[in-house]
C-alpha cells in the first residue's frame, strides 16, 4: 500500500512474542513498533480493515491459524495533539524509522482501534476486538483548544456569534466566544472574548451588526453609521499611544458585520457604571428604580452590566490615564475627541483605562488650540448612534455650535462626576435638546450636591471642569499636575 495514503500495516505475531509486542487478550497481540512512528500533527489514528495489502503472504500466522493484520488509517483530528505518557522513546528499542519526536493524537480518553480478521481469498471483514485502553493522564492543552472546548460547553452562546461572523474574514484569524461587554455610540459595538488562532493570544473582538441600523429606515443613514464606525478603527490605528485602545487586528467587513480585534477588554466604563447605577436604582440589574442614569444605555445594561468595584487607587490612575490620552490627542495629534463619555472608555483586563470611541474627532485650530472651531450640535434629526452622547456634551457645543479642547475637558468632568455619583451623570437629557438646556441651568446645584462624594484633592478641579465658561476649565496638561494624582 503506498505511503502517500498515510497508512501503516502492523503484523500481529504469534506466541512467543518479540520484545516489542504487547498482549491484548483474546488470542491477539499487537507489535508495539507502531508507537515508534511519529503521527503527523493534526491527525489521529483510526482502525480500518483490509486484506493482505502486500499480497505476499509473509505475515506470520496467529495461533488461530490465519494471518491477522491491523491497518491503521490516519485521519484529521478535531483536537490538538498531545503526548501520551505511556508512549515515549525510552520504552521502545531504537528504530531507523523513528523521528525526532513520537507523538500520538488523543482526546484524553482511551484510543479506540479495531482489530480485524481478513478471510482468506475473500474481501469480507469481521470485527474481532474494538478497544485498546490507554491510561488517562493530565494533558496540558493549548489556549485555542481550551477555548474551543469551553465554547462547546457554554451551549449556544458562541454558536450565534459564529453564524454572524461566518462571512467576516476576521473569523479566519480568531476563535471568537460569547459577548461579554459593549461600547461605542449607543453601545453598538459588541465586545467578545477571543483568542488568536496562530499563537493563542487573548484578545477582544468588537463586532457591529449592520442590522442594528435597519431601524434608521433610510439607506444613507445606515451607510453613515457604518462609515463612522469604520473610520473610528482607522483613527485608533493612527493615534498609537499607551493610553489609547490598542488595535491588534484591523477592521474587517462583510455584508452583515464590521469587526476588529483589540487588546483584552473587561468592558466599557458604561457597563461598569450601569451596574452601580442599577444597585442604587433599588431594583438591582432588573430595574424597578428611577430612570436609567445612562439614558439610552438602559436596554443593553441588563445583559452586559459588569459587576466590578473600583479601588480608590484604580479610580485615581484611571482618571489620570484618560487625562493623559486627551493630552496626547490635543497637543500631539491636534484633534478634539468630542465624545468623552463612559461608553468611549474601556477598562482592560489588566485594570488599565484606555480611551477609544474616536468616531467624532475634529481637527482643532492650527494656530491656537484654545480657539474654538465650528462643530455640529446634537440634533434629533440625526440618528443617535451617529452623534456624541448628549448627556456629556459641553454647553458651548449645544448652544453656540463651537468646540475646543476645553469642550473635551467639560466632558471629562462629567465623567468624573458620574463615577463618584454611582454611575449617574449630572445631566439626563433623554435624547432631548430642550431637556438638556433645562437641566443645564441646574448644573451648578447638581455639582454642589455631588461634591461631598468626590475626594477632597479632586473637588476644586471638578468644579472648574464643569464651569459653563470654557476659560475657567483647566487643560489636560494642567489637570495632570494637581495634588490628587501625586
Amino acid at each position: 500500500m503506498p505511503l502517500a495514503r498515510r497508512e501503516r500495516n502492523v503484523n500481529l505475531a504469534p506466541r512467543p512474542y518479540p520484545r516489542d509486542t504487547r498482549w491484548l487478550g483474546g488470542g491477539v497481540a499487537i507489535n508495539r513498533t507502531i508507537a515508534r512512528r511519529s503521527i503527523p500533527r493534526g491527525f489521529d489514528c483510526r482502525a480500518d480493515a483490509s486484506g493482505d495489502p502486500g499480497g505476499s503472504g509473509s505475515a506470520p500466522a496467529s495461533r488461530f491459524g490465519r494471518p491477522k493484520l491491523l491497518l491503521l488509517r490516519l485521519r484529521r483530528a478535531r483536537s490538538p495533539p498531545h503526548r501520551h505518557p505511556s508512549l515515549s522513546h525510552s520504552d521502545f528499542p531504537p528504530s531507523p524509522c523513528r523521528r525526532a519526536s513520537s507523538t500520538i493524537s488523543a482526546r484524553a480518553a482511551p484510543v479506540k482501534c479495531a482489530l480485524v480478521e481478513s478471510s482468506r481469498g475473500k474481501n469480507d471483514v469481521r470485527l474481532k476486538s474494538s478497544t485498546i485502553p490507554l491510561p488517562t493522564s493530565k494533558v496540558v492543552m493549548p489556549a485555542t483548544a481550551m477555548f474551543s472546548n469551553l465554547k462547546s460547553r457554554v451551549g449556544g452562546g458562541s454558536a450565534g456569534v459564529q453564524n454572524i461572523l461566518d462571512h467576516n474574514p476576521i473569523a479566519q484569524h480568531f476563535e471568537i466566544g460569547k459577548q461579554t461587554a459593549s461600547a461605542g455610540p449607543e453601545l453598538v459595538w459588541r465586545i467578545h472574548d477571543a483568542y488568536r488562532k496562530s499563537d493563542g493570544k487573548e484578545v477582544s473582538v468588537f463586532v457591529f451588526e449592520k442590522k442594528c441600523a435597519e431601524k434608521l429606515h433610510k439607506p444613507k443613514r445606515k451607510e453613515t453609521v457604518t462609515e463612522l464606525l469604520r473610520s473610528s478603527v482607522r483613527q485608533l490605528e493612527r493615534f498609537r499611544h499607551p493610553k489609547i485602545l490598542q488595535v491588534v487586528h484591523s477592521v474587517e467587513e462583510s455584508g452583515d458585520t464590521l469587526a476588529f480585534a483589540s487588546e483584552p477588554v473587561l468592558g466599557s466604563l458604561a457597563n461598569i457604571l450601569a451596574y452601580q447605577e442599577g444597585i442604587i436604582g433599588g431594583g438591582g440589574m432588573g430595574g424597578g428604580g428611577p430612570p436609567s442614569a445612562l439614558g439610552h444605555m438602559q436596554a443593553p445594561r441588563h445583559s452586559h452590566a459588569r459587576e466590578y468595584h473600583f479601588l480608590d487607587i484604580e479610580l485615581k490612575y484611571g482618571i489620570l490615564q484618560i487625562t493623559e490620552a486627551l493630552s496626547f490627542l490635543h497637543y500631539t495629534g491636534h484633534v478634539l475627541h468630542r465624545n468623552v463619555c463612559p461608553s468611549s472608555i474601556l477598562v482592560t483586563k489588566k485594570g488599565t483605562w484606555k480611551l477609544g470611541g474616536l468616531e467624532f474627532t475634529e481637527r482643532m485650530n492650527e494656530l491656537d488650540g484654545l480657539e474654538p472651531v465650528s462643530c455640529q450640535p446634537w440634533s434629533s434629526r440625526v440618528p443617535k448612534m451617529a452623534q456624541p452622547d448628549l448627556d456629556f456634551i459641553a454647553p458651548e457645543v449645544q448652544t453656540m455650535s463651537q468646540c475646543s479642547i476645553k469642550s473635551d475637558m467639560f466632558s471629562l468632568g462629567m465623567v468624573i462626576s458620574a463615577i463618584f455619583n454611582m454611575g449617574r451623570p449630572l445631566i439626563m437629557a433623554n435624547h432631548s435638546s430642550s431637556q438638556y438646556v433645562k437641566q443645564l441651568e441646574l448644573l451648578e446645584d447638581q455639582v454642589n450636591g455631588v461634591l461631598t462624594r468626590i475626594p477632597i484633592p479632586l473637588q476644586e478641579a471638578v468644579v472648574r471642569l464643569l464651569s459653563k465658561d470654557p476659560k475657567q476649565r483647566p487643560t489636560a496638561q494642567l489637570l495632570t499636575l494637581i495634588k490628587y494624582f501625586r
